[in-house]
């Protein structure tokens, strides 16, 4: 396949893969997930006996330090910030289209910004992280699954990339559990309890396991690294989702900037006429 037929075949995977998640998005209750992110100082930070579906903080400590001072702010307040923090990250991604399928996909994400969670992190940490590495510990610190992308570096032995993650990772982590004490135990033992939560689903989006998910995972990245296809890089996060849910399809949103070139061309479509 062509390089313009890759580029033109991942756009309209991440076109469809927007705009089908537009409706269950629209029929879902605003903000639900932003709840999750905020941080009332009234309440502990974890609470490991509410289920998955009641909104709640389950992301890392490293998260938390990050998040905590911005519980001091009133939700509404939180909530229009991280939605129009959301909506310019979106923006950003989706900006190499052309202009009218980037105002199409652009209206979906603004549903996928709407709700509140953080695929729109995730995939900027992807397009950033494929030349900065450390930025994939923005996955391994909030969905975790998804930091399997970083195996991009290892299976292309970039071992220094992988020893700088590393040490950045163990730096974040001895920082939060000295300003967060007991925060690690709770979290760890948080995601054992999830554990046996069943996966979640939805209209467009099956309700397959996390585990054969990860085992295709592996075997797109191992694929798109052999190829130099970081575009790839964006299904990764997506089948690594682990509470598979329709606004996981943001994660597509990476797509455009991941098969821009480095001198920051826009991607060209044939009916541009080239």
């Amino acid at each position: 396949m062509t390089s313009r037929g890759f580029n033109v075949t991942a756009f309209v995977i991440g076109l469809v893969g927007l705009a089908a998640g537009l409706v269950p998005i629209l029929l879902w209750a605003p903000f639900i997930d932003t709840a999750s992110f905020w941080l009332p100082w009234s309440r502990p930070i974890y609470d490991p006996s509410l289920p998955l579906s009641v909104p709640h903080f389950v992301q890392s400590p490293v998260l938390a330090l990050f998040l905590r001072p911005f519980g001091l702010l009133p939700f509404p307040v939180f909530a229009v910030g991280w939605t129009c923090l959301a909506g310019v990250a979106y923006w950003w991604l989706l900006r190499p289209l052309p202009p009218a399928p980037r105002v199409i996909t652009f209206a979906a994400a603004c549903t996928f910004a709407l709700n509140g969670n953080i695929e729109w992190a995730l995939a900027v940490a992807a397009v950033i992280g494929v030349r900065r590495p450390s930025a994939w510990l923005v996955a391994a610190f909030t969905k975790v699954a998804p930091f399997l992308g970083f195996g991009w570096f290892v299976l292309r032995r970039q071992w220094r990339a992988v020893a700088v993650t590393a040490g950045g990772g163990l730096a974040l982590v001895a920082a939060s559990a000295v300003l967060l004490p007991g925060a690690w135990p709770a979290w760890i033992g948080m995601l054992r309890a999830f554990g046996s939560e069943p996966t979640f689903g939805g209209p467009f989006v099956p309700n397959v396991p996390l585990l054969p998910r990860l085992v295709v995972a592996v075997a797109v990245l191992a694929l798109g690294t052999a190829r130099r296809q970081p575009a790839v890089l964006a299904l990764v996060l997506l089948l690594a989702q682990p509470d598979l849910q329709p606004w996981a399809l943001g994660y597509l949103a990476a797509v455009p900037r991941l098969l821009t070139p480095a001198s920051g061309a826009a991607i060209r479509l044939p009916i541009d006429g080239h």
